[in-house]
């Protein structure tokens, strides 16, 4: 019932880093550890069960975040159990007002996914356009020079979940590790600004 901290070393690219994570209870009647601990907090990960709506604290959460304009990265977990997240999707647009950005694909077979930025290959030009929609200066660039996309796709992840204009959603399964490997390494390459 009470937050509790955790330090996690991380190496990314070569780089060590200390990720402090903060771990809010999961329940409504405990707010106040929640809108206590936002000034302290660069990003939120949003973590949501795959197969279910979105539960009522992490849509606090959710609006919580948005009103004091913190990053939120979202987790959809529990996808060895489920494959079925389109309502966490349509939950999420309607909390957010616009649709999160699918990063991962091949949740089918957990030992098989893929992530944006780690593979680029399998992510169509769709996923990248949404990556870069919400800034003209990379739609204005995509269209100069239709070469560089992956590049500013990953610029466009970057800066616009840095400033609250996308919302990045990867998904996995914690309990066997598939995927929060790649978060953790997102949330590393969110801070290289």
């Amino acid at each position: 019932i009470r937050s509790s901290f955790h330090l996690v070393p991380w190496v990314f690219e070569n780089k060590e880093y200390k990720l402090q994570f903060v771990d809010t209870p999961g329940h409504i009647d405990f707010r106040n550890q929640v809108t206590d601990i936002l000034p302290a907090i660069e990003y939120a990960i949003i973590v949501l069960e795959a197969g279910s709506l979105v539960q009522s604290q992490a849509r606090l959460i959710i609006e919580e975040c948005k009103a004091h304009n913190i990053p939120m990265i979202f987790f959809i977990n529990k996808l060895d159990k489920f494959t079925d997240f389109l309502d966490n999707l349509i939950d999420l647009e309607d909390i957010l007002g616009k649709s999160p950005v699918v990063l991962f694909e091949g949740e089918s077979d957990l030992t098989h996914i893929k992530f944006f930025p780690h593979t680029t290959e399998p992510f169509s030009d769709q996923i990248k356009d949404e990556l870069i929609q919400w800034s003209d200066e990379l739609v204005i660039s995509s269209w100069e020079n239709t070469s560089s996309k992956d590049k500013l796709a990953l610029k466009g992840l970057i800066e616009g979940t840095n400033v609250c204009k996308l919302y990045p959603a990867y998904g996995g399964s914690a309990k066997s590790g598939a995927g929060v490997r790649e978060l953790l390494d997102l949330v590393c390459l969110l801070t290289m600004v």
